[in-house]
C-alpha cells in the first residue's frame, strides 16, 4: 500500500511540474479588419495550446479557455471599441486562463495559432 502511495505522489509531481512549465500570456494586441471585423493577437512566451471555446448570444460574448497557460498581463479588461468587438478580459483560474470577448452581437470567428502567437479574427 505505501509503494503505490509512492507511486501516486510521483506521478502527480509529475503532472503538476508540466503545467508549472505552461506557456504564460505576454501580450495582447488589436487591429480592424476590413468589413467592421476585428483581429485579437495573443501573444505568448511559448507555443499556446489549441483553445477550447464557446459562444453566449446574450450578452454576445466569445469564451477561449487555454489549459496550462498563465495569465501574465497586469491588467484583466481590455477595451477594445473597434467594430462589433467591445472589449476583452482575461481571468486565470483553476489552471487555465480564460479569455472572454465582449461584442455588441454574436459573429463568425477563426481562432488559428501561428508560432508563439494565437490570433482571433471576428
Amino acid at each position: 500500500m505505501a509503494r503505490i502511495s509512492q507511486v501516486m505522489v510521483l506521478v502527480a509531481g509529475l503532472c503538476l511540474g508540466g503545467l508549472a512549465q505552461g506557456s504564460s500570456l505576454t501580450g495582447i494586441d488589436f487591429a480592424s479588419l476590413p468589413g467592421d471585423g476585428t483581429e485579437i493577437k495573443l501573444l505568448f512566451d511559448a507555443v499556446p495550446p489549441e483553445p477550447r471555446s464557446y459562444t453566449i448570444e446574450q450578452p454576445a460574448r466569445i469564451a477561449l479557455d487555454l489549459h496550462g497557460v498563465s495569465n501574465g498581463l497586469a491588467e484583466k479588461n481590455h477595451p477594445i471599441s473597434k467594430g462589433n468587438t467591445q472589449s476583452v478580459t482575461v481571468l486565470e483560474a483553476s489552471g487555465r486562463t480564460r479569455v472572454i470577448v465582449n461584442l455588441v452581437e454574436l459573429v463568425a470567428y477563426q481562432a488559428t495559432v501561428v508560432g508563439n502567437t494565437l490570433v482571433l479574427r471576428l
